[in-house]
């Protein structure tokens, strides 16, 4: 039989063995679960680079997107991009304090993105809202509500197009019937007008 030094030495060994296995559990469900993965549907037209290349650089100050004028090349490529530049921008409290000037500046990189791209037909209504919603900004329209609104989409159409994995999702896409996707086409009218 094994001595009591042995079985404290198998003891050490197993405690620290659970530990590090419980380490990578919490690691990957709870960490790892919302980074961009990328996914690859066989006979799709939504081959999706959700890696997206290039990510949104910060400014000078470090605490605002860039966003560049690339060509994007599938509609999952334009959502993933735009929700991480609205996550970096309005995320985390940043929509208490917006940057008008930047929000502009993404809103017009929208609507020339939305230009030249052609868009899937079960996504047209999302982003003619997003369209809708991204004149509004360019058009100085200053309420936060606006910026919102643009980022819930693209958080939505992330998890519903991309296959993003988050557990926030505020229903606002009619892509997947949301239950919100009613209240801003009433919140664009109003605005519109």
């Amino acid at each position: 039989m094994f001595s009591k030094r042995v079985w404290r030495w198998i003891l050490l060994f197993s405690v620290a063995l659970v530990c590090s296995a419980l380490a990578g559990v919490y690691w990957y469900y709870y960490l790892a679960k919302d980074q961009p993965v990328t996914e690859n549907v066989a006979n799709d037209r939504r081959v999706v680079e959700m890696a997206v290349s290039p990510e949104p650089q910060t400014d000078a100050e470090g605490d605002q997107p860039q966003v560049t004028e690339e060509r994007f090349t599938s509609n999952g490529q334009f959502i993933a991009y735009f929700h991480n530049v609205y996550n970096e921008s309005l995320g985390w409290g940043g929509a208490d304090s917006i940057n008008w000037d930047k929000q502009r500046q993404y809103a017009q990189a929208i609507l020339n993105g939305l230009s030249y791209m052609e868009i899937e037909e079960e996504l047209q209504a999302d982003f003619q809202k997003i369209k809708e919603l991204a004149e509004l900004v360019v058009n100085r329209n200053e309420k936060a509500r606006t910026a919102i609104l643009l980022h819930r989409l693209f958080h939505d159409l992330d998890i519903d197009f991309n296959k993003y994995k988050h557990s926030d999702y505020f229903n606002t896409t009619e892509y997947k019937n949301g239950k919100e996707a009613a209240k801003i086409d009433d919140y664009i009218e109003a605005e519109q007008t």
